[in-house]
């Protein structure tokens, strides 16, 4: 595997020509949910761009997020409540943290953070 620095990403950004025409519209797939099933048996909930949109700025108006924001993020990533979250944390310039995957480790993950 080869790790590319940031500034060679910008590099092949500003290089490249190619214009995207296929933007994401708001009733565009954006992610599936898997639930856990508690309710029955689990299944994959198709998100679009305005269900997390609208969820992100639902925390926004709850939450105040700025580059100071930091959070630790340890629920499972295809989690609605995660994604909101994290999102509404980028869209503040705020910081994620990911725990160790050991939930016996959050407390120190969190010191670490």
């Amino acid at each position: 595997m080869t790790l590319c620095k940031l500034a060679h990403v910008e590099e092949l950004g500003t290089a490249s020509t190619t214009v995207c025409d296929n933007e994401p519209k708001s009733e565009s797939l954006m992610l599936l949910c898997y639930t856990s099933g508690t309710t029955g048996d689990a299944k994959g909930v198709r998100l679009t761009h305005r269900n997390l949109i609208h969820d992100v700025e639902s925390f926004r108006e709850m939450i105040t997020t700025d580059p100071s924001s930091v959070i630790i993020s340890y629920l499972p990533y295809p989690h609605v409540f995660e994604q909101a979250l994290m999102g509404s944390i980028m869209a503040g310039g705020g910081k994620i943290g990911y725990f160790s995957g050991n939930p016996a480790n959050l407390l120190a993950d969190m010191a670490v953070l």
